[in-house]
């Protein structure tokens, strides 16, 4: 059983990261980041690393998910490729993040990975939200994008994260220490009903 050594309230950021680290995932390595439209290609959703097979002439398999083509993947741009790269790097952090996050159910941790487990959601945050200037790519020039289901969950994972970096700022300072170890009390002062008694 976990002894919580920061108390309770650690599940939460803990619970929030790892939701965010499951949406971004998905947005990432899914085929729906955006959906593109032109004059021959209307409502086809894509990914950084998958396209629907509709988008091949499969007009049957608007569901599923296939790999980009080498003579596709070739005419992306540094805008789609640091999606790409750039969302498996968010990805990998989130997930260092995450087992960095959990294990302080377990134990506490020194200060310095206090300091980068703060670090580490912050900037897997800004990656996530970096992921937008796809919107800016040689591909949504060519066609008209409009953010998908993949990409509404790109934006949600991003502020969870850094959501989750200012709350764990104050993991190493629980508001609330369950064994009562936070607040000592002097036996040698008076308390309150003493001091008034001495009025």
């Amino acid at each position: 059983m976990p002894c919580f050594p920061y108390g309770r309230q650690v599940l939460f950021p803990a619970t929030l990261s790892l939701c965010a680290s499951a949406f971004l995932g998905y947005a990432i390595f899914d085929c729906n980041f955006v959906e593109i439209f032109n004059e021959n290609v209307g409502g086809i959703s894509v990914g950084f690393w998958q396209t629907a097979d509709e988008l091949n002439g499969n007009l049957d398999n608007h569901h599923k998910c296939v790999a980009w083509t080498d003579a596709q993947a070739s005419t992306f741009d540094d805008s789609w490729n640091f999606g790409r790269y750039g969302g498996a790097l968010a990805f990998a952090l989130s997930l260092l993040a995450n087992a960095s996050l959990l294990m302080t159910l377990f134990t506490r941790l020194p200060p310095a990975l206090e300091t980068m487990l703060c670090f580490l959601h912050f900037l897997a945050g800004i990656l996530a939200s970096l992921l937008l200037l796809s919107l800016k790519s040689k591909m949504c020039t060519e066609f008209e994008c409009w953010l998908d289901v993949g990409g509404v969950l790109c934006i949600t994972a991003s502020g969870l994260f850094l959501f989750c970096g200012c709350v764990t700022m104050s993991v190493g300072h629980p508001l609330a220490d369950e064994g009562g170890d936070d607040k000592s009390v002097d036996p040698t002062e008076p308390d309150g009903e003493d001091l008034d008694n001495m009025v």
